[in-house]
């Protein structure tokens, strides 16, 4: 009889156990997927942020090709164009004055700082993201 007993306790016991591992390997599963989730969300940011500063990027070039020539300030097209990159030429200009013969290098300081936050921060989140996915 005590034989009998000792099996069935045993049995209980890897029966026990094998509910805990199951139960531990889903939370496992379950934390798994929800760091997965972060990362993908974290990629998606990173390319968003890099398009983001993508076209901002073109729209600085289109704004000193159109310095270039003489458009039309009243062309919507101009306007828009103006109206976004003129707050940060501004604030570069009042920080560092023409050059002689008026050559206005904030639109090169610009694109060297967007493409520097674009290596920057899209590399760092897209590095941050990948962390996520390694089990």
């Amino acid at each position: 009889m005590d034989e009998i007993l000792l099996v069935f306790q045993h049995q209980a016991v890897q029966a026990a156990a094998f509910f805990m591992n199951f139960h531990l390997y889903y939370r496992k599963v379950e934390v798994l997927s929800n760091m997965f989730i972060i990362g993908n969300f974290l990629e998606a940011v990173a390319t968003v942020v890099h398009y983001i500063l993508n076209l901002f990027m073109w729209i600085v070039i289109a704004r000193a090709v159109l310095s270039w020539v003489s458009p039309d300030p009243y062309n919507p097209i101009v306007r828009f164009i103006h109206n976004v990159t003129e707050p940060v030429l501004s604030r570069i200009r009042s920080t560092i004055p023409a050059v002689a013969g008026g050559i206005d290098f904030s639109p090169i300081i610009v694109f060297l700082a967007v493409v520097f936050l674009d290596k920057f921060i899209v590399g760092n989140l897209l590095g941050i993201s990948r962390r996520f996915f390694v089990e």
